[in-house]
């Protein structure tokens, strides 16, 4: 099994740190049957995927997902909530495995979202960040002047891997008020700071950051939905 490195409320901190393999299997084989899908075309090959058929289970705060593989079937279950949102069945070749397309939770009781462009997204973003790639989806926001400045500075050596994400200000800031206490992160009363102008409502735009070989090298960036000013930098303590 391969162990890798938040909760929005601390009632969820239990599900997090209490999931094992037997609760994995067990989510995963009740999937719901309310679902969308979505078509993608990717190939990975075999000691790329192998990661998977390993098993990653989330064992702290720096994580989100389980991933588990069972019946030709990739499964990527949320460590906050205990919710399967993904099920991507694939055919496994000689060379490699085929991805061609992903069914998408749609059960309201566990995963609110109805966008299935935004879910196609995140969940190319999520296979390329574990596997620690950046061409299975290249997000066109990494043009915007001020993240290609950052970038460029933190970055000179293309040791991050990164991506970017949208999420309401209110979400974000009750996720980052629940873990404060553990004392894992700096930067919150700067981004609370810039923000108090923004509704709770509103987007805010992010960029993560974590060095490919340590997990406590990491960080997200926050901007305004229009990404015209930097807001704030949440960094990980080391």
């Amino acid at each position: 099994m391969q162990f890798c490195s938040i909760a929005p409320i601390f009632e969820l901190v239990a599900t997090y740190f209490f999931m094992d393999t037997a609760n994995i299997k067990a989510i995963a084989k009740n999937f719901p049957e309310e679902y969308q899908e979505f078509e993608i075309c990717v190939n990975l090959p075999l000691a790329e995927f192998a990661i998977f058929e390993e098993g990653v289970v989330a064992e702290d705060m720096d994580h989100k997902w389980h991933i588990y593989v069972s019946e030709n079937n990739l499964y990527w279950i949320r460590s906050w909530t205990g919710f399967c949102i993904y099920k991507a069945p694939f055919k496994k070749t000689e060379d490699d495995v085929e991805l061609k397309r992903v069914l998408v939770n749609r059960n309201k009781d566990q995963y609110t979202s109805t966008d299935i462009e935004f879910d196609k997204i995140l969940f190319l973003e999520l296979l390329q960040a574990y596997l620690g790639r950046e061409d299975i989806y290249v997000d066109p926001r990494f043009e915007n002047k001020i993240i290609k400045d950052i970038v460029a500075r933190i970055d000179t050596e293309n040791n991050y891997i990164k991506s970017i994400g949208t999420q309401e200000y209110g979400l974000t800031l009750s996720i980052l008020e629940s873990i404060r206490d553990m004392d894992v992160f700096e930067g919150l009363d700067e981004l609370k700071s810039n923000a108090k102008n923004i509704a709770l409502k509103e987007d805010l735009v992010s960029l993560y950051y974590q060095n490919r070989n340590n997990n406590k090298d990491s960080g997200t960036y926050y901007f305004d939905k229009d990404v015209t000013r930097l807001l704030g930098h949440i960094k990980t303590k080391k």
